[in-house]
Order: structure tokens, then C-alpha cells, then sequence
């Protein structure tokens, strides 16, 4: 039998058409979903799609989840919508924040803040709401007491 090599540019077209078969694969099944969601929004470990715009956040620190977030885009069984809060669950002395950036831009600005501190843990924060018209793209973040912060989640209000 005789063997055939591939030539780097018919090696290069074959790893480009498995990508863009890749890219293909997951549009589609994205668009199966029937939520809002419109590519900004992401499932990691740290991070989970509640509702269709709704975010749970999580920070970690050594393992140990030190606070949760989240943002609830509409109202719902007593919580307002357009609104964020923090929870305090690891009693290590520093509080939980949740930031978000209405219409964020290149520059981080905090336009609605979740905190715990000055609570003991565990704790809750009430929920900080205000009207945000409909399909505004937000930007919400979890940090510890505003030092560390994670990579904003986007979702829309």
C-alpha cells in the first residue's frame, strides 16, 4: 500500500475546516436554546445562567467559596428585577461585593453596588435595585470587599 503524505498547506486547510466545523457545531446549538441569552452570557464553574438573563456568581479563594452573587434581571416571586445582592458565607473578615456596569464600556464604572461588609458571615445583603430599560447590556462582577474582583459576567436587563 502506498503511503501519502499531506503537504503543511492541505494540513493547514484540514485543521481550519475542523475549526470552522467547531464554530458551526456550537452556533447552532446555541441558537436551540430559546433564552435570550445572546453569546455574552457564560456557563463556567464560577459562574451560572439562572433564567435567561439571571446570574449566580461565586468567589473563590483557596479553595474555600468566600460569597455568591447575583443579579436577577426580572422580577420574580418577591425580588425585584434589575436587581443585584452579595452573600458573606466564609467568616474570614473581609465582605463580599457585587458591582455592576450598566451599558459597560473599556472603563470599569460601578454603577450599582451589593455589599456585606460590616456584617458578620453569613449574610445576605438586600437587594439593590432601579429600573434599566429593557435589553440594556449589564456587566455584573463578584469581588472580595472591592480588592479582588473576577471577570465581569454580561447579561441584559
Amino acid at each position: 500500500m502506498k503511503r501519502t503524505f499531506l503537504s503543511p498547506g492541505r494540513m493547514l486547510m484540514a485543521a481550519l475546516a475542523a475549526f470552522a466545523l467547531v464554530l458551526m457545531g456550537q452556533t447552532q446549538a446555541q441558537a436551540d436554546t430559546g433564552s435570550r441569552d445572546r453569546g455574552g452570557v457564560q456557563t463556567r464553574g464560577d459562574v451560572s445562567v439562572l433564567g435567561a438573563d439571571d446570574l449566580f456568581l461565586e468567589y473563590y479563594e483557596g479553595g474555600w467559596i468566600l460569597g455568591t452573587g447575583e443579579f436577577n434581571a426580572d422580577p420574580e416571586n418577591g425580588v425585584p428585577g434589575d436587581a443585584i445582592r452579595a452573600c458573606d458565607t466564609h467568616a474570614d473578615g473581609a465582605g463580599i461585593d457585587v458591582q455592576m456596569d450598566i451599558n459597560p464600556g473599556s472603563i470599569w464604572i460601578t454603577d450599582r453596588l451589593a455589599t456585606t461588609r460590616g456584617h458578620n458571615s453569613p449574610y445576605c445583603s438586600p437587594w439593590m435595585s432601579g429600573d434599566i430599560p429593557e435589553g440594556t447590556v449589564v456587566a455584573v462582577r463578584i469581588c472580595k470587599a472591592s480588592v479582588a474582583c473576577n471577570a465581569p459576567q454580561y447579561s441584559f436587563a
